[in-house]
């Protein structure tokens, strides 16, 4: 057998007198035994209306009571256009089902109203019946479902306005009853159809007997019609319903003393009253036709229902006083099963204890799933007629918060769930997934996932909490976003690798700060350094991988040479390549990392060479310094190494002094050819230059600001040894020692990354016109690193010489020395002083002519020296000599 589904009622209500059907109430009798004589009208007996008949409707077919009609399920209904009935009132018919309805949209036993005001829905699913009807505040429905197969049932709805109830009756017995929303239903003049409504459904059924009334029919009055399941016609309903009295009442007693309560509640199928004078009057009727539940309850008391209790009676309630105990979740605080040991009282797998004893009893209780509790002796006395509820514990979580560097968050932090929410590491939860959120300022909130178990003290760890969100992204020279690409982000606690294909990495981070590389390796390998304080999106503009941006500017006036042709050309080892740019600027990619020479010229310009290593990955920007031939000269530049062996493959780097930035810019590279020489185009006796000569990619000798007054340079360079290096490294430890000459200090850095270094000192010596040196100052600093500065006097004339120190496990280590000397510059050193002696030996032979004349002449090559600076000798020196040698003459010329 298949269980049917009634379809709601809808209906339209208005306030007034309740009157009881009475044969003179009948509204609407339609048999449906016959039809008019077009057969299109099912015939009022009532002589109110009849009903069209539209589609598949069959009639003549067996009904209950005679004939009656059959509807398709396709098309077949009927429809009576302006129905108007009282704000009370119901409908009765016989139904037989042909086949079970599918859920699915709308079906109706009946519509009342376009508005829906009052339906029965059949095809709602779930084989059952819905009844609903609509009042001012809203929609009120009830489901009912039985098994009522294919044979004829016999149903009654009943709109009763004043009492505000919805009723269903059904062969012969009472279905359900519902309280209706505050107002009358919706009333009005409405459409009734039966079999479906307006752009729904169809009923595949028999129906015979539908019939509306002007009152709300009495459960008296329904089984009369049902006649025991052989029917009544509607017409022959009797006279002896009468309308009852509206008084049903409540009253309420204490079981245990017999006292009567002043104060109670009561609620009749979801409606509430309550009173505070000892009696609950209702506007009900005192008739078997309303059959309700009822359940009464008052404080201190245990609630007792009544049900399907017929109003016929005034109800005389009695409730049992006493503590009513039960056991909820700790967690979410529902109620759960539990065994109890009250004194000598034991409870085994209960919801709820009713207790009503008084005095002070041992209460143990335990739980199969949760943990046992013990609870020691309780005075019932002080918990009576009230509620007494215990919370079990069914797991316990203790939680260790960690960064994402993986160190222990501590207290104070807040822990929540969905239902909970705790200031301390420790959780009392229920078994199965829960999500745990750690909260704490100024970290962003980390929710995890747990599968709590049952009866377990669990260790959980809540890992990678963060600060802030980093959102790295990329773009190239063109402003075009770089979707694929890697982040690798250090620092001295942390490093992690993101990579992303949607132009955007996302990383969590700490607020501190971070150096990140992005790689991809189409580009250039990119480092920066970001200090955040909160969430941050940070751009790479990237160039290609291998790429150069090469700039002309004009050596003097500093400005790009735009609208001039140059040509250059990129000469390596595997690469070549020929350019001309008239913008001032080019930008290339190259394809193969390695040593290049740049050779560029322009009209009315000097050729000049640049000697550049690109490093493989890299972008690098290159400024190339152009001078009018008309300013410069032809300079050649000579190298030897310790021995006066000529260098070839020394590269010489001419930088020249800006004075508008302080700063020098090497503006010519040469390299010396097999002759150790090589010829650069520099200007004359007006500009200062200082040069850089490199040997092997170490800096052999770096020299201190010059003019230049020859057409030739001389440089020396030890190659035994790093001398004169502005940065080197020795084993892990990475130094510089320089001169300034603005502030007249020698300038000594030093630091260990590994921390080997000990102490680094700093000895400045004075050099006297005998070569011997004196120690003029010096300083130590017992550090892995440090700065050392020392200042010295600018006597012109005066030489000295800074010479830097590191100590490794105590042992002295000699790094390099820089010489500088005031007022002017010793051109040709040792090789001058030989010069000088040559030119005084041959002066004094003149002695073997004349005496006189050698005596004077002998010093005068030593005066020349120190005034034209071939030698490092004083000139307070030289002038005496000079005078002696008059002196000397004068006596010698008194012998003769």
């Amino acid at each position: 057998m298949k269980k049917i589904v009634i379809i709601p009622l809808l209906m339209i209500l208005a306030l007034c007198a309740t009157v009881y059907a009475t044969p003179s109430n009948l509204k609407a009798y339609y048999t449906m035994d016959n039809v008019d004589t077009s057969g299109t009208l099912a015939i009022d007996t009532a002589a109110y209306r009849n009903m069209s008949l539209y589609g598949g409707v069959t009639t003549g077919q067996t009904g209950k009571l005679s004939e009656g009609y059959l509807f398709d399920g396709t098309d077949g209904n009927m429809l009576n256009k302006t129905v108007d009935v009282d704000s009370s009132y119901s409908f009765s018919w016989w139904m037989k089902l042909n086949q079970e309805q599918s859920s699915g949209g709308l079906c109706y036993a009946f519509r009342y109203g376009d508005t829906a005001q009052l339906f029965g829905d059949w095809c709602n699913g779930n084989d059952e019946l819905k009844i609903t009807i609509y009042t001012a505040s809203g929609g009120t429905s009830f489901t009912w479902s039985n098994d009522l197969g294919t044979t004829w049932h016999f149903y009654t709805v009943i709109v009763d306005n004043p009492q505000n109830n919805l009723s269903l009756y059904v062969d012969g017995a009472h279905s359900n009853t519902v309280a209706f929303g505050a107002g009358e239903p919706k009333h009005a003049t409405e459409d009734l159809w039966i079999s479906s409504g307006e752009n729904r459904r169809y009923l595949d059924a028999n129906y015979d007997d539908f019939c509306i009334w002007n009152a709300p029919l009495t459960f008296t009055n329904h089984t009369e019609l049902y006649n025991s399941g052989n029917g009544k016609p509607c017409n022959e309903l009797g006279e002896s319903a009468t309308a009852p009295t509206l008084n049903f009442s409540i009253i309420a007693n204490n079981s245990k003393t017999g006292v009567t309560l002043t104060k109670f509640n009561a609620t009749f199928n979801g409606t509430t009253y309550g009173t505070t004078t000892g009696q609950i009057n209702t506007s009900f009727a005192n008739n078997e036709s309303y059959i309700m539940n009822i359940t009464v309850f008052a404080q201190n008391f245990f609630n007792k229902t009544y049900s399907d209790y017929n109003l016929s009676l005034d109800l005389n309630a009695t409730l049992d006083p006493g503590t009513r105990i039960y056991a909820t979740d700790h967690y979410d605080g529902t109620l759960i099963n539990f065994s109890a040991a009250i004194g000598s009282n034991s409870y085994t797998n209960v919801n709820q204890i009713n207790w009503t004893k008084i005095g002070s009893y041992d209460f143990n209780i335990t739980s199969s799933d949760h943990f046992n509790k013990t609870l020691g002796s309780i005075n019932f006395a002080s918990y009576n007629q009230t509620n007494y509820s215990i919370n079990l514990i069914q797991a316990i979580a203790s939680i260790t918060p960690q960064n994402i560097y993986g160190n222990t968050l501590t207290t104070p932090f807040n822990l929540s769930t969905p239902n909970y929410y705790n200031n301390s590491n420790t959780l009392y939860l229920s078994e199965g997934k829960v999500n745990i959120t750690w909260e704490k300022a100024p970290y962003k909130n980390a929710t995890t996932e747990f599968d709590i178990i049952a009866l377990y003290n669990s260790s959980l760890t809540i890992t990678g909490i963060y600060q802030s969100l980093l959102n790295v992204t990329a773009t190239d020279r063109t402003g075009t976003t770089i979707t694929n690409f890697s982040i690798n982000l250090t620092n001295s606690n942390y490093s992690t690798i993101v990579n992303t294909t949607n132009g955007s990495a996302i990383i969590q981070v700490l607020n501190e700060n971070y150096n990140i590389t992005i790689d991809n390796e189409d580009y250039e390998l990119k480092t920066a350094q970001v200090n955040l304080t909160g969430d941050y999106t940070y751009n790479f503009s990237l160039y290609a991988t291998n790429s150069i941006n090469f700039t002309f500017k004009d050596e003097d006036t500093k400005n790009i040479l735009s609208g001039i042709n140059i040509s250059m050309e990129i000469i390596g080892d595997v690469n070549y390549t020929n350019i001309t740019t008239d913008t001032g600027s080019h930008y290339i990619t190259l394809y193969y990392p390695e040593e290049y020479t740049i050779r560029y010229s322009a009209d009315s310009y000097d050729e000049r060479f640049y000697y550049f290593e690109l490093t493989n990955r890299t972008y690098n920007q290159v400024t190339l310094y152009m001078s009018n031939s008309s300013r410069t000269s032809n300079i050649t530049v000579v190298v030897y190494d310790e021995i006066n062996d000529l260098v070839e493959g020394a590269t010489v780097k001419a930088q020249k002094y800006d004075i508008t930035t302080n700063a020098y810019n090497t503006v010519e590279m040469i390299k010396t050819n097999f002759e150790g020489e090589g010829v650069m185009n520099l200007e004359k006796d007006s500009e200062y230059y200082r040069f850089i000569i490199e040997y092997n990619g170490e800096i052999k000798k770096s020299t201190n600001p010059t003019y230049i007054y020859g057409d030739s340079i001389n440089f020396q360079i030890i190659l035994t040894s790093p001398s004169g290096e502005d940065f080197y490294n020795t084993e892990s430890a990475s130094w510089s020692l320089g001169f300034n000459n603005a502030t007249n200090n020698f300038k000594f850095i030093f630091s260990d990354s590994d921390n080997a270094i000990s102490k680094g000192c700093l000895y400045v010596y004075k050099l006297v016109a005998d070569k011997e040196q004196t120690l003029y100052n010096s300083t130590c600093v017992g550090a892995s690193s440090g700065t050392i500065l020392i200042g010295v006097a600018a006597v012109n004339g005066t030489t000295y010489e800074g010479k830097s120190y590191i100590y490794y496990n105590n042992e002295q280590q000699f790094l390099g020395s820089e010489i500088v000397t005031f007022g002017r510059t010793v051109v040709s050193g040792k090789l001058g002083i030989f010069l000088i002696g040559i030119l005084c030996v041959i002066f004094a032979m003149v002695g073997f002519w004349s005496p006189p004349i050698a005596a004077i002449l002998t010093p005068v090559p030593i005066l020349f020296g120190a005034i034209i600076g071939i030698a490092n000798i004083s000139i307070a020196l030289a002038i005496p000599l000079v005078v002696l040698g008059i002196v000397i003459a004068v006596i010698l010329s008194g012998r003769a």
